[in-house]
């Protein structure tokens, strides 16, 4: 072997071993100040003060990524002066990505109370009911959700299914998953958002990814919406999902869905939140106006209105109507529709008579 070679192999090795250490040096350094990931809130539950302890529970729980390097820092840290309290137990609150100094000094400080909360969000909720809630209860104010929605980017293939229009009022109505959650009092609005998102994916993603036929994954959830405001996911959901399925297969026929959740949401959600008269935004989004779906979802739905989207049954129905009392009519054809229509005006006659009538027993009763 050759001077010249016995000379380049230790340099190669010293070179290669040098690039080995920083680039875990990088990794590492990522990790102790907090740069490596997006911020998201946790909670975690200290019951014992020892470092090793402490550290799986970072660890475990995303918060940090080397426990080795965070035991190595902290007593470093401890030892220069910087942080003198020993650790605690109890609930504490801290992000994904937080710098090893912040972790550290958050620990260390006395047992923080952590009030949170529980809101459940029934279905057919839209974006705008949400919001509300979530301020009325302490979680975040109205303006800070909508204002971090607009502007934030949120990494999710269904989310990425929505189309460009401009005549879309909420982007991301129908995808707040209805379900109860947990939240912390003034918490950060993108933390409150991505739960929902997260909600979704975890319930209903797959799922989506199953549906079949000519429909997206965004229009099968504007349907699943106008489903879930018409039958509240309750008696008649997968009946009425077939049907409009049925009339938007028969586009020819019947170019419009005529769904009047559809025009209520355009009299209540859009109308009081615009400065400005915009027809075409209205017709946009009522169905006795535009030609099949809506711009976007009116309502945030269940699963079982999705579902019934995405595992359609087989009806030869093409119309329905329903009474005060929620029994829906089905008919095949436009007479059958409209003998229902009498059927339901008559019910509802009844109804209203028997309400007067117990209202006249109440108030007499009362007086006796």
């Amino acid at each position: 072997m050759s001077n010249k070679k016995q000379i380049w192999i230790p340099i190669c090795s010293i070179l290669g071993a040098s690039a080995l250490i920083a680039w875990l040096l990088a990794i590492v350094s990522l990790d102790i100040f907090g740069l490596r990931e997006k911020a998201e809130n946790v909670k975690i539950e200290l019951k014992s003060t020892n470092m090793k302890t402490i550290s799986v529970v970072l660890k475990a729980n995303g918060i940090i990524k080397n426990r080795w390097a965070f035991l190595i820092y902290e007593k470093i840290y401890r030892q220069s002066g910087r942080v003198k309290n020993k650790f605690q137990t109890g609930s504490f609150v801290l992000n994904k990505g937080t710098a090893y100094n912040t972790i550290i000094r958050t620990l260390t400080r006395s047992i923080p109370q952590i009030e949170t909360i529980t809101i459940d969000f029934p279905s057919g909720s839209t974006v705008r009911s949400i919001a509300k809630k979530l301020e009325e209860n302490g979680v975040c104010s109205t303006v800070d959700f909508f204002t971090t929605l607009e502007k934030s980017q949120f990494n999710y293939w269904f989310l990425a299914q929505i189309p460009t229009n401009p005549l879309r009022f909420n982007k991301y109505e129908g995808y707040f998953f209805p379900d109860k959650y947990e939240f912390f009092k003034n918490e950060s609005p993108f933390t409150v958002i991505v739960r929902f998102f997260d909600n979704f994916e975890k319930k209903v993603g797959e799922k989506l990814r199953q549906l079949s036929g000519d429909l997206t994954a965004d229009e099968g959830i504007i349907l699943a919406s106008i489903v879930e405001k018409e039958t509240g996911s309750g008696e008649g959901t997968k009946e009425v999902a077939a049907i409009y399925l049925n009339r938007r297969a028969n586009s020819a026929k019947f170019p419009r869905l005529e769904s009047c959740p559809t025009r209520d949401y355009v009299n209540h959600n859009i109308k009081p939140y615009i400065d400005f008269k915009n027809q075409e935004l209205y017709d946009a989004y009522n169905t006795y106006k535009c030609r099949g779906l809506p711009a976007g979802p009116i309502s945030n739905p269940s699963l079982i209105s999705i579902e019934a989207v995405i595992n359609p049954i087989n009806t030869e129905y093409f119309y329905f109507c329903s009474d005060e009392n929620g029994k829906i009519y089905y008919g095949k054809t436009f007479a059958e529709h409209c003998a229902n229509q009498q059927k339901a005006a008559e019910q509802n006659a009844e109804i209203a008579k028997k309400s007067t009538q117990q209202k006249f027993y109440s108030k007499t009763h009362k007086s006796e």
